[in-house]
Parts: structure tokens; C-alpha cells; sequence
């Protein structure tokens, strides 16, 4: 399918299949949500044999790349496998909102170093790097002009809808620039032999990753990321304000 005009000015790197099929199977691979909270499995498929979260590099009014295990040092926490940022900070955007915006994570998107990291890691542990599948959320107004978009399909999940792209794994080296700069990370990626899943939720200060425990445990110990083990049935990355 031809890309809508304005988004060639971009340099996607990507390209648009003709419908949306190769995402059909997450509409059973996910769990739905329901109504005491969510998990890793509402956003990563639960058929996979080990989980682990990314968590997004803060900041410290100087620097982007914090860790939160090092903020939560300072305070003599601790993070977990279902740790809020507010938690691991020790920081109230309630109470101090300049402190709380300088530190505060990158939301909805895997910042473009540990993007790359991370997909360097992911290219060992798949046999179809050359063909993955990427969903970007529809919601990021920098997509240009509605009347253009209209015709895309759409990969409709429950309570998120996304434009469905395609391309090799090399091309997560950076991430997407789109209208006036604004960069952005797939919300879920995958390759075609679905060896591992990546989603991050477009509210959230993390990314999930599902795989074989060898591709997980390879993800865990990478320089590039900060991550720790989670499961299927770890409560999500409380967001924003948690």
C-alpha cells in the first residue's frame, strides 16, 4: 500500500502492507482487560516463556539517562517488579511538580538509545529479522491530516487502534520521526517468526518484553537497558501520577 504523501518526507524506513492480517493473532494473544487493574498480559501475550520490563531512563535536571534503581538509592529503596516511578523516586509531583517534570520519565515511547540496545539484542533471537511488524498508535497528532489517514486499516485492540508498519529490525536503530520532529517509538513490535513481543503503553514509563527465557535473560544483563524480570501476571507499571 502506498504511504500517504506527506509521510514520505519522513524517511519511515518502513513501509505499509496491504491490510493489517499479521496482527489478527493478537486479538486472542492478548488478554482483555478487565476491571481490577491491568497486567503484563492485557500488552504482551502470556504464551511466552519469560517477561521482562524496561524501565524508560529518568532524569536529574542535568542528565536523561537515570536510573531508577540509582534514584531509589538515595532514599534507600528499591525497585520491583511492579514498582512505580513515584515509588522508586521518592518524588511527589503533588508536592514539588518542577522536581517531579525534571526526573520524570519519557511516556508512551521507548527512548531511541535504549530502542536501539534493546533491538540489537532482540535481532539474536529471532530468525526473521528482516520482517517485523510495528503498531504505532493512532492517537500521536504529528500523523498529519485525518482526511489522508482514513483510508489506512487499522489494528483495532481494545481501547487502542493502530497503523500497522512494516520493515527489517535494523530499522530500530533510531526511532520514527514524524511530523515537526516528533519522535516515537512502536507502542508493540514483533518479527514474523513472533519470537519475542515488545509493548510499551502509551501512558506508561515502561516497556514489556516476552521471549524465551535465553532472549529475556539476554535482555536483562544488556548494558544499554535498565531492566528487570517480571511475569505475565505482574500488575502494570503504575503511570503518570503512580
Amino acid at each position: 500500500m502506498e504511504l500517504p504523501a506527506h509521510w514520505h518526507d519522513w524517511d519511515l524506513g518502513l513501509e505499509l502492507p496491504d491490510d493489517v492480517s499479521a496482527a489478527d493473532w493478537l486479538d486472542t494473544g492478548l488478554r482483555p482487560w478487565g476491571q481490577d487493574g491491568l497486567v503484563v498480559a492485557n500488552f504482551v501475550p502470556a504464551s511466552y516463556e519469560a517477561f521482562a520490563r524496561v524501565l524508560h531512563p529518568a532524569g536529574d535536571g542535568e542528565r536523561r539517562d537515570v536510573r531508577w534503581a540509582d534514584l531509589a538509592a538515595r532514599t534507600g529503596g528499591h525497585v520491583s517488579p511492579d514498582t512505580g516511578f513515584r515509588a522508586a523516586s521518592g518524588l511527589n509531583p503533588k508536592g514539588d511538580l518542577r522536581a517531579w517534570d525534571r526526573a520524570v520519565p519519557s511516556d508512551g515511547s521507548l527512548p531511541h538509545a535504549q530502542l536501539a540496545a534493546l533491538a540489537a539484542v532482540l535481532g539474536t533471537a529471532t530468525s526473521t529479522p528482516e520482517r517485523c511488524m510495528y503498531c504505532f498508535w493512532i492517537g500521536w497528532g504529528a500523523w498529519g491530516e485525518a482526511d489522508e489517514l482514513d483510508r489506512l486499516p487499522l489494528v483495532r485492540l481494545p481501547h487502542r487502534d493502530h497503523y500497522l508498519l512494516t520493515g527489517p529490525l535494523a530499522r530500530m536503530g533510531t526511532a520514527v520521526r514524524l511530523e515537526g520532529g516528533f519522535e516515537r517509538a512502536p507502542s508493540l513490535w514483533w518479527p514474523a517468526d513472533r519470537a519475542w513481543f515488545v509493548a510499551t503503553e502509551i501512558d506508561g514509563y515502561s516497556t514489556y518484553v516476552g521471549g524465551s527465557a535465553a532472549c529475556i535473560g539476554a535482555v536483562l544483563t544488556c548494558p544499554g537497558v535498565e531492566a528487570i524480570a517480571v511475569s505475565a501476571e505482574t500488575p502494570l507499571d503504575p503511570w503518570i501520577h503512580g
